[in-house]
């Protein structure tokens, strides 16, 4: 079975708009084919002939189409390579564009639920860049109560774009040897809480959790009882001594 991949920021970027022409889609379906695997996407549905057929039959009949990117993408990859291998290609190709013009619309809808959520990760606990978070690591590869210890410091956040709650977080590490402290991590989000967000990491084996919050001077001596942070600002504090 062919793995399919998320697909990529520029992919989901470059969607044409409904009023596009069919050389602009046409060509972005070109470009990016080998991400959308429409066929691929097709036969995981009971086979891409049939995945079609019932598709355009639920849009004739109750005007829907599917409430996923990848999905309305390969339906107008199918729909664009049936036209294109078809025997019969006297037929107008604009017969299809309500349909084509339905999932594109869906698409950017999605596309732009997707951009407003993004990773600053909506109104509840929100990472920002260049401040400093304490974090858990959690997993088996750590000591006896599975948990590791560090200050981070944010450096930059981007949402994966694939509407499941994915991003990617770059980071300084504070906890790991000098000169490897740089880190980046895709990551799924789990929970989000008021104070806190707890992600998996999707790169990692075994499996490893990250556990984000505001990092206090009570935190930061209670778990590294060598500092001794004063009572000023805290932010400045672990700039001047962490980094």
């Amino acid at each position: 079975m062919v793995q399919l991949e998320e697909l990529s920021n520029v992919c989901i970027e470059n969607i044409p708009k409904s009023s596009s022409s069919w050389d602009e889609i046409l060509s972005y379906m070109d470009r990016f084919s080998q991400e959308i695997k429409g066929y691929e996407y097709g036969n995981y549905h009971g086979g891409y002939e049939d995945y079609l057929e019932r598709s355009e039959r639920e849009y004739k009949s109750a005007g829907t189409v599917p409430e996923n990117i990848r999905a309305a993408l390969s339906l107008i990859y199918l729909v664009y390579r049936r036209h294109r291998w078809s025997q019969s290609e006297s037929i107008d190709i604009d017969i299809y564009r309500p349909f084509v013009d339905a999932l594109l619309s869906k698409a950017n809808e999605l596309k732009n639920q997707i951009d407003s959520e993004s990773v600053s990760i909506n109104r509840r606990f929100t990472l920002e860049k260049n401040k400093w978070y304490a974090c858990e690591l959690i997993g088996d590869e750590y000591n006896e109560d599975r948990c590791a210890y560090s200050p981070i410091k944010v450096y930059s956040l981007a949402s994966l774009k694939t509407g499941r709650r994915r991003f990617r977080l770059s980071f300084y590490h504070a906890a790991y040897p000098e000169g490897v402290r740089d880190k980046e991590y895709a990551l799924r989000v789990i929970e989000r809480g008021s104070s806190y967000l707890l992600a998996k990491s999707l790169e990692h084996e075994p499996a490893r959790y990250m556990q984000i919050y505001p990092i206090t001077p009570k935190w930061v001596n209670r778990h590294f009882p060598n500092l001794r942070v004063d009572d000023g600002d805290m932010q400045a504090w672990l700039d001047r001594n962490i980094s």
